[in-house]
């Protein structure tokens, strides 16, 4: 097969696309075409899906977030990625023991280009900003965050900024726009 070939291959058993998910032939696939991927898009992005099987694969069969972080640190050498960066900032949170300075500085760099299909980056910088993970609390930068990830559509964000402007934390206190933003 083809590295293409075997790149869909995988992205159907990890999606589960006509067939049952199956982690273990997705991650057999994206392996086999490693070593075929010409392009670096290609090398990038098998690494990424390699990566994300290891941190979002079933326990304990799959789950190892420092082999994550090894795939979407090769993957960033050869295309950086925004998604890349927040999956990466997650492995960081998940190792042990956790590296909360590299993690706020992934989702720095991935909260940026946050969009409406992926506003998790937003929300995750946010949360670092408010409890102080890996950085110093800022309640201003995190209510700005918080309310950036709600507008592209981030629940929990919602939530989050509402939160903000029902105590004055980071914004002004403002009761109606917290409202706003929890329906």
């Amino acid at each position: 097969m083809s590295c293409d070939e075997l790149i869909r291959e995988g992205e159907r058993y990890f999606f589960g696309k006509d067939v049952e998910k199956d982690y273990a032939k997705a991650r057999e696939s994206f392996e086999a075409a490693l070593p075929l991927a010409e392009k670096r898009a290609d090398r990038a992005y098998v690494q990424i899906m390699l990566g994300r099987i290891a941190l979002f694969g079933a326990k304990p069969d799959f789950y190892d977030p420092a082999l994550a972080k090894d795939c979407f640190l090769r993957s960033l050498q050869e295309v950086p990625y925004f998604r890349t960066y927040h999956w990466l900032g997650l492995c960081y949170e998940q190792i042990s023991p956790p590296d909360r300075e590299k993690a706020y500085e992934c989702f720095r760099k991935s909260a940026p280009d946050a969009v409406e299909a992926f506003p998790y980056p937003a929300k995750k910088l946010a949360d670092c900003l408010y409890y102080g993970r890996g950085t110093k609390k800022d309640g201003a930068e995190a209510a700005k965050w918080y309310q950036r990830a709600a507008e592209l559509g981030d629940a929990d964000a919602c939530f989050s900024f509402a939160d903000c402007c029902f105590n004055g934390d980071g914004v002004e206190k403002d009761d109606p726009k917290a409202l706003e933003y929890i329906r």
